[in-house]
């Protein structure tokens, strides 16, 4: 049987037991309205119970929905929540019942027995009063017995929300794709997930469309992961230079943390912290600007740190963030604020500062992006495995006066 909520003792007291009994059998019989149909006439149509979609597809796995939905709920065995195909047909069932009573006489509904009356009055309501202080013992007890009794109300009885309906679920996966930040505080993937058998047709396409491009993604190496979401990051910076272009170093560290966090924990599972005590001095340790990790079966594992300066600075970030970087990372990461140089030029400091390091510190080789002009790469040799690492060297370039000077010609020449 199904759980409801004016039980208020876990597990249920006997009375409220008796109570749970007298409702869930009444749905129960609603239920069995319903199969008596079916089993009367093979060719009974359903489809208003179930979701269009599943219905057309798959009528089978809907008649045997409906013979689960009546085991449960006659079943001994307190259920706090369903499999959200019962869920919907339960709904549809109750609905469809309340719309026939509504059409009745107002003195037709459910009775609760006298002797069961006089248990929840003697057993139930005082003890109900100390959860609902501001009802009085009559109130209580004429709502109970109204929402017991008043088929209207088994709707609230049996449903928390209606997450499983058309206009949620169209909302909900709407939020998923396009608002994330606002779906989490409502539900998680792995809970829609579930729902996507009573989706829409339409819906649930769309949905699961997204789902397999969040698992493409998922399954993306992070060290691929994190570049590309700090590339996309770092051009809605340059489309908004005079609103950052006077920022300081930890002010863009924490609106660059602000901007890629919540994507690289949902898609990637990668955490990332900031200012994150790490390195090798024996006095002290640094703190990294962005540290950024993944928890595998119960263990962190190390990914990469980020270190964030002026691009005059190239050379003191760099041997910074070796310093901080070791063998368990698997790669490392400078972004370069240029507010003073052209791009091209500022790509010829980092390219030049990095062939002028040596020894311990030497790279082994520079790669440019001609799709990104923002984005170098190293690799450098770890000496203490003497293995290959890569270092990405990204250009936060708020240089904006060869745009101003470009903007002045432009209008001169209108």
């Amino acid at each position: 049987m199904l759980n409801m909520p004016f039980v208020i003792h876990d597990p249920p007291s006997a009375v409220e037991k008796e109570m749970l009994k007298f409702v869930n059998a009444n749905i129960a019989g609603m239920i069995v309205f319903q199969i008596d149909l079916l089993e009367a006439n093979d060719d009974y149509d359903m489809a208003c119970y179930f979701p269009a979609r599943m219905f057309r597809k798959n009528r089978e796995k809907c008649v045997d929905a409906l013979y689960e939905l009546y085991d449960t709920i006659n079943s001994s065995v307190v259920y706090y929540k369903l499999l959200p195909l019962h869920n919907y047909l339960l709904y549809q069932i109750i609905d469809g019942y309340i719309d026939d009573y509504k059409a009745l006489p107002d003195d037709y509904g459910f009775s609760i027995p006298e002797v069961l009356k006089k248990r929840i009055i003697e057993n139930y309501i005082p003890e109900a009063i100390k959860e609902y202080p501001k009802e009085t013992e009559e109130e209580l007890i004429e709502s109970l017995f109204d929402s017991l009794e008043n088929p209207s109300v088994y709707i609230e009885l049996c449903f928390d929300d209606t997450d499983f309906l058309d206009y949620d679920l169209r909302h909900y996966v709407q939020l998923a794709i396009y608002s994330p930040g606002i779906f989490r505080c409502m539900m998680n993937y792995e809970e829609l997930d579930q729902l996507i058998d009573v989706m829409p047709g339409d819906v649930a396409e769309q949905y699961k469309a997204f789902r397999r491009e969040m698992d493409r993604e998922k399954r993306m190496d992070p060290e691929g992961a994190i570049i590309n979401i700090l590339i996309s990051a770092l051009e809605s910076f340059h489309k908004r230079i005079v609103h950052h272009c006077d920022e300081d170093e930890v002010k863009l560290t924490a609106e660059l943390e602000e901007k890629i966090e919540l994507t690289l924990a949902d898609i990637y599972g990668i955490h990332m912290k900031r200012e994150y005590n790490i390195g090798r001095s024996i006095k002290r340790l640094g703190e990294t600007d962005l540290y950024f990790y993944k928890i595998e079966n119960g263990l962190i594992r190390d990914l990469a740190i980020l270190e964030n300066k002026e691009i005059d600075r190239f050379r003191e970030q760099y041997y910074q963030l070796i310093g901080y970087l070791n063998p368990s990372f698997l790669f490392g990461i400078t972004i370069s604020i240029n507010r003073n140089h052209s791009l091209s030029n500022a790509r010829k400091i980092i390219i030049e500062e990095l062939k002028g390091l040596e020894g311990d510190y030497a790279v082994e080789s520079i790669s440019a992006s001609d799709r990104f002009p923002f984005y170098l790469m190293s690799e450098h040799i770890v000496p203490e495995t003497g293995e290959m690492m890569s270092v990405h060297h990204l250009i936060l370039n708020l240089e904006d006066e060869s745009r101003q000077v470009a903007a002045r010609i432009a209008r001169h020449q209108e």
